[in-house]
């Protein structure tokens, strides 16, 4: 989570691979957060982990915008949808972006 980053309750949040994706998009206004890894913030039983909890989930949209290898990498796709259903399962309203 970028310094100084502030989520409002139901508010909009990109969800991007690397944190300086995410700072890149900080910057330029979009309200985002970077993972180390796609497969790095859930437990062992696919619920997320103690790092999303600053975040309020509830009610806010959630766009899940990871590289495009995906579409090659099976562990990027499975990992895609596992964070999709866990947070979706915190009350967000989960969305995918596709990069050319």
């Amino acid at each position: 989570v970028p310094p100084g980053f502030r989520h409002a309750a139901g508010a909009r949040l990109v969800v991007v691979e690397g944190p300086v994706k995410a700072l890149a998009l900080h910057a330029a206004g979009f309200p985002c957060i970077g993972l180390s890894g796609t497969g790095t913030t859930l437990t062992d039983d696919r619920a997320l982990n103690s790092s999303w909890s600053r975040l309020s989930l509830a009610g806010a949209e959630v766009i899940l915008m990871f590289d495009n290898d995906r579409k090659s990498n099976p562990n990027v796709m499975r990992d895609e949808a596992r964070l999709g259903v866990a947070l979706k399962a915190a009350g967000a309203r989960v969305l995918l972006a596709r990069l050319p």
